[in-house]
């Protein structure tokens, strides 16, 4: 059987069971194929805050916002993402804050700093799931800024878009090439928007049945410029 790099490998196995580690280092389908690191924030470098933002440099630190919704985070590379297109049994990244299943989704509400670098490939693939991007939902005291996105492919239902499903945040000089698509609400960096977007740009396809557009899907007020 082929061997994956040690990146890849099923790391929980015992070394002892020497049978199930051969089974777990094949390739499987692509499906099926996870790729991801579990990350905990706290093992970023930095300590979360305005001040010491934790560092992101790859994909499955990325991932990692989702488990810490109010610290500040900063890339200090650029991402190579297209592995996300495998991640959760082909349901892709899964989005940071504004989880689906909750009454009363939490809001990511921290910043995000792309230190003008690119994150690409990106693949977000959660056709039953409203606020969808990989920020789902950003709080009022939410902070996107100077980050662009490449290639970028999202799906939803309702509130999807290419960076936020629903901002009440602040976006700032970002941009992004995507293909979006969902069914009311979406945009090609925002679904919907009720809080600022400025100096921000998206190009690529963005598909609706309603309430669709190339940079905000549905704009509630917030300033756009």
């Amino acid at each position: 059987t082929a061997s994956l790099p040690a990146s890849q490998r099923n790391t929980d196995v015992a070394d002892t069971a020497t049978d199930e580690f051969r089974v777990n280092t094949t390739f499987p389908s692509s499906n099926e194929t996870q790729l991801q690191v579990d990350v905990d924030p706290g093992d970023l470098p930095g300590d979360g805050t305005e001040s010491d933002p934790y560092e992101i440099s790859n994909v499955s630190e990325l991932q990692a916002m989702e488990d810490d919704l109010g610290a500040n985070y900063t890339l200090v590379s650029d991402i190579d993402a297209s592995d996300t297109a495998q991640f959760n049994n082909g349901s892709g990244f899964d989005p940071v804050g504004g989880n689906f299943s909750e009454s009363t989704p939490q809001a990511f509400s921290g910043s995000f700093d792309g230190n003008n670098h690119t994150v690409t490939g990106l693949t977000i693939d959660r056709p039953d799931e409203d606020n969808v991007g990989l920020f789902g939902v950003t709080g009022s005291g939410a902070t996107v800024t100077d980050v662009t996105f490449a290639d970028v492919t999202v799906t939803g239902v309702n509130q999807v878009g290419g960076v936020v499903g629903r901002n009440e945040g602040n976006i700032t000089d970002s941009s992004a090439s995507v293909s979006v698509t969902g069914d009311t609400q979406v945009g090609g960096l925002v679904g919907q928007n009720l809080g600022a977007v400025k100096n921000a740009t998206a190009s690529g396809d963005v598909t609706a049945a309603k309430a669709v557009g190339g940079l905000v899907g549905n704009n509630n007020g917030g300033p756009i410029r």
